[in-house]
């Protein structure tokens, strides 16, 4: 009887250290994929969405997401006009999905139109 409550005791604590790991396994693996995703990859399934973008110096930019690079983001705002974004200046985005793309799936070329590109476009 003693040896039998000893082996359920010891079954008992091994099922627990086990579950314990298998949770932090889960968790570090869930923070290296997140850590993996760039703004762009958030970014990219919300073409065409409405987003408020809170931008450092410039306070909240409003408007249709309607094409991004690697490094910037361009939003049209009511009115007609549009506003170019450098990621850097990005404080906070508000009406994203909740999905995201795969990160680094945006092509070979696509990874290339950096702000400088954009830029070059306006001039």
């Amino acid at each position: 009887m003693r040896w039998d409550e000893l082996f359920d005791d010891l079954d008992a604590q091994f099922n627990e250290i086990e579950t314990g790991d298998l949770a932090a396994e889960v968790a570090d693996r869930t923070r290296r994929e997140v850590a993996l995703l760039r703004l762009v990859d958030r970014l990219r399934p919300g073409l065409g969405q409405q987003l408020a973008v809170r931008v450092l110096g410039a306070g909240v930019v409003e408007g249709e997401l309607t094409a991004m690079g690697p490094d910037w983001l361009l939003l049209a705002e009511l009115g007609g006009r549009e506003a170019l974004v450098a990621s850097s200046a990005v404080l906070s985005i508000g009406g994203l999905a909740a999905q995201s793309a795969a990160p680094n799936s945006e092509g070979a070329v696509g990874a290339r139109l950096n702000l400088a590109y954009a830029l070059r476009g306006i001039v």
